[in-house]
């Protein structure tokens, strides 16, 4: 979910750049900080209704 990819799953006219940082290398609290910054990502999507 970064550098304004398309996602092949979705209409190419949805982009999203979640800007979450790159988790490789940090310690294990850092990583699970940026674990749930997903969760919360997706469960966003999740709730957005298309018309």
């Amino acid at each position: 979910m970064g550098c304004y990819n398309g996602c092949p799953y979705l209409n190419k006219d949805f982009t999203a750049d979640w800007q979450i940082e790159d988790p490789t290398g940090k310690n294990d609290f850092e990583f699970i900080k940026i674990i749930n910054q997903f969760k919360e990502k997706v469960l966003q999507l999740k709730n957005i209704q298309y018309l």
